[in-house]
């Protein structure tokens, strides 16, 4: 696992939202959980506190897998996963730059606890 792996990997199953007054979050949603758990560790080493939690649970009816996401939160662990990991896609890029620019504004938010 590396740097360039996981940015590739976060521009196709990535996605970093926005919710105004509650939180900001980096996340990875994948049915492999094996890939997110080494993700989680390659993370950790290198400073990004994170976590892994089901988004869907296995359905024999629908037949599809379980979902699994990997969240970044909190200011620090959002930055180090910019400066660290970096981004491919202009709009991942994007978007990164305005999640920055609303912890600039509500700055008191960015010493909130982490998850």
């Amino acid at each position: 696992m590396n740097k360039y792996y996981i940015a590739g990997f976060f521009d196709g199953e990535g996605y970093i939202t926005n919710f105004p007054k509650i939180h900001k979050i980096i996340h990875i949603t994948n049915t492999n959980l094996e890939i997110l758990d080494e993700m989680s560790k390659y993370l950790k080493k290198i400073g990004i506190e994170n976590y892994i939690r089901i988004h869907n649970k296995y359905d024999k009816n629908l037949k599809h897998n379980a979902c699994y996401r990997l969240f970044i939160t909190g200011y620090k662990n959002i930055k180090l996963f910019g400066d660290e990991i970096n981004f491919h896609s202009r709009k991942q890029k994007d978007k990164y730059k305005i999640l920055m620019d609303l912890y600039q504004k509500n700055s008191w938010r960015r010493n909130s606890p982490v998850k």
